[in-house]
């Protein structure tokens, strides 16, 4: 067996700098290169040594800017894309403070996705991909600044599918922002030509989310029906998901209402002719089931 001699080139580590590149290589803000200039040695030989010590390196290059503070206070704008993200978005964390977020949806959407970008100042790149069920366009970025507002304000955490809880947004208006953000990520606004009626049906696979989303609407829109019943969750019978639905009077009163609402809304969800009609008849002839104009 060979050693190799310490040098002007090169010195033995000892047992101090084992444990300090330990705690180094666990940042998730330090990349080898500056890892080596904290213990005075190249960023080359501090990678070497970590793969010897079997560390593995948590560091994540961001090449792309992002408001690391845009979770933080909840606002109707951020309550709105927490919304999308509860019901279609995924997050990881791939270190103890890394936040790694993800979305991905149908091109026709792209220039909503473009609008998140806008709203959360970040210039992450757009990646597109072909699917079975047609082309989508996705976006990741990773900010260890938004795990905790995320967390906290909004419960959106890593395998939220099964571990969802219902946000801590306690606003009656942000409320309503936020569930606006989920209908457009995962629930439909139509019209039943059949039975010539307005609905709105709203999927998740958390029976919590959906209920705070029924006592939310409840809430605001308890008297907007001629025949005063509750809307129920309910569990679906050919998949492990639930659902929660509000049509006729109701349906119409909700939609006309969150409408109003400065949120960057999908059009092709909140502006179908065909429900706008439907609406808009129904205020005409009943005008007192309807809630006033929205003011901000």
């Amino acid at each position: 067996m060979s050693f190799r001699l310490e040098s002007e080139n090169y010195k033995y580590w000892t047992l101090e700098e084992d444990q300090r590149l330990e705690q180094l290589v666990n940042l998730e803000n330090l990349s080898f290169k500056e890892i080596g200039k904290l213990l005075n040695r190249t960023g080359q030989s501090c990678q070497d040594h970590s793969v010897i010590l079997g560390l593995k390196s948590n560091y994540v290059k961001r090449t792309y800017k992002v408001n690391e503070t845009f979770w933080d206070t909840p606002d109707k704008t951020n309550c709105y894309w927490a919304g999308i993200f509860l019901a279609d978005g995924n997050i990881q964390y791939k270190g103890e403070k890394s936040c790694a977020l993800k979305w991905e949806i149908s091109t026709k959407d792209e220039p909503h996705i473009s609008r998140f970008l806008k709203d959360s100042d970040c210039d992450a790149s757009l990646n597109y991909q072909t699917r079975e069920k047609g082309k989508t366009v996705r976006i990741g970025m990773n900010c260890p600044e938004w795990k905790v507002p995320l967390k906290d304000n909004f419960g959106l955490i890593p395998n939220k599918t099964r571990r969802m809880q219902s946000p801590n947004v306690y606003d009656n208006f942000l409320k309503l922002c936020l569930i606006i953000g989920y209908i457009d990520g995962d629930g439909c606004i139509y019209y039943n030509i059949k039975t010539d009626q307005v609905g709105i049906k709203i999927d998740s696979s958390s029976y919590l989310i959906l209920e705070w989303i029924k006592e939310s609407i409840m809430d605001n829109f308890s008297e907007c029906c001629r025949v005063k019943r509750r809307s129920n969750v309910r569990k679906l019978k050919h998949a492990e998901c639930y659902e929660i639905s509000f049509c006729g009077i109701r349906a119409c009163a909700i939609i006309d209402y969150l409408r109003q609402f400065p949120v960057p809304k999908l059009d092709r969800k909140w502006n179908n002719p065909k429900v706008l009609e439907y609406v808009e008849n129904q205020k005409q002839k009943f005008p007192h089931l309807f809630l006033n104009k929205f003011t901000l």
